[in-house]
């Protein structure tokens, strides 16, 4: 806690709320706007026994917010701050939030229009330009790869699989060596309903050494017990077909 908040100090003093669009100033915003979100975190997490917590996380998120709008950790700590009482309605407003900021930034990026300098290029000089100069910023690139397992971890605690799939997917593109993160994708395709995916994962996660997690290789052998029951349903419900099949040729014989 005193870490941060002497980081929050330094900060401070560097911090130029009045410049726009400064590269540097642009970086202290969001490292002065995280050091407050860490804060909230350490608030409802190691020092959650404190009455007084509740209010110093809340007033640290808010600081967050105040200082950059587009803190994607800030979204998280205040839907993990209405999770821990309860409040689901809330915790899903601000993961709804958060996933609203990736994907709106992602299409964004997209839809960017060409520069009118660039117009004047010929088209394959264009393409080429256009990506060298195109500056794409989307906030969660500001955070490390891990944001998005713990963004997958709150979003599977409101049974929002569907996101929580997105996140993960993204961040196995990146690090396809996590078996808690391949672990989770499979887990949350099992609850999507998406047995076929749920499989191939659980392949690349066989293929994988989980002896030094304990607590993950039961996990796997439980989710691999559930996938049996999914297999033999499978196996019964193509039997009946059949037999309807059957009964239909029957039925066209006579």
């Amino acid at each position: 806690m005193q870490l941060y908040e002497k980081s929050i100090e330094i900060l401070q003093k560097l911090h130029n709320p009045i410049v726009d669009n400064d590269p540097i100033q642009m970086e202290i915003k969001r490292d002065l706007a995280q050091a407050y979100s860490a804060l909230a975190e350490i608030y409802q997490t190691d020092l959650l026994q404190y009455k007084e917590s509740e209010e110093l996380c809340r007033n640290n998120i808010e600081m967050a917010l105040k200082i950059d709008s587009l803190c994607l950790d800030a979204y998280l700590q205040y839907a993990n701050f209405y999770l821990n009482k309860e409040e689901i309605d809330q915790a899903k407003k601000w993961l709804k939030m958060l996933m609203d900021e990736i994907r709106k930034e992602e299409n964004d990026d997209l839809d960017e229009p060409l520069k009118s300098k660039e117009k004047a290029i010929i088209e394959e000089e264009s393409k080429e330009i256009k990506e060298q100069e195109k500056i794409i910023y989307n906030p969660i690139d500001a955070y490390p790869i891990s944001f998005k397992l713990s963004v997958s971890r709150v979003l599977m605690e409101v049974e929002d699989y569907e996101s929580s799939i997105e996140m993960l997917e993204d961040y196995v593109e990146e690090d396809e060596e996590n078996v808690e993160a391949l672990y989770l994708l499979a887990f949350c395709y099992f609850k999507a309903k998406n047995f076929t995916r749920c499989r191939e994962v659980m392949e690349d996660l066989g293929k994988k050494d989980l002896s030094e997690d304990a607590e993950l290789m039961v996990a796997f052998k439980e989710l691999q017990n559930e996938m049996s029951l999914v297999n033999l349903n499978e196996g019964y419900d193509k039997a009946e077909e059949g037999k309807e099949e059957d009964a239909d040729d029957w039925m066209d014989v006579e």
